[in-house]
């Protein structure tokens, strides 16, 4: 398997959105509109693709100030899952960071991933809270 950097409005790009509404979207009920995906032309894009080019997993990473991005919209998929996936795939994207004078991720965590960000070493801040109708938290790293 490999990790690599997806461009905007490309077919990888249009396999992680639907990889992202299966797993994120759908069991919650929700759907992209062509208003959220048309924001993200300004964000970085990642993926990890297996050897024979299936998509596993993909995450996105919004820069939200000087040295630190927000990561959102991590995904792996379900038949991957447990499998060390999610964190290569973050693990990647933390070396793009430290390459690329990012010293800070902040996240907002489901509170059902928020185990998985604590053994990669992110923090919680402040106090669990709702957003698209499920509990998360605010995690960061200093990287």
């Amino acid at each position: 398997m490999y990790f690599t950097e997806v461009d905007f409005a490309t077919p990888d790009f249009d396999l992680c959105l639907d990889l992202r509404n299966r797993i994120l979207r759908i069991p919650l009920q929700l759907e992209f509109n062509r208003v959220d995906i048309e924001k993200e032309y300004d964000q970085l894009h990642f993926a990890v693709f297996s050897n024979k080019r299936n998509l596993i997993a993909c995450l996105t990473l919004a820069i939200v100030g000087p040295q630190q991005v927000k990561m959102r919209q991590v995904a792996v998929e379900e038949t991957m899952q447990g499998k060390g996936i999610g964190r290569f795939i973050v693990e990647h994207s933390e070396h793009w960071c430290r390459t690329n004078a990012v010293n800070k991720i902040v996240l907002h965590a489901r509170l059902n991933a928020v185990p998985f960000y604590k053994r990669i070493h992110y923090k919680t801040i402040g106090n669990q809270f709702t957003e698209v109708n499920i509990p998360h938290y605010k995690m960061e790293k200093i990287l």
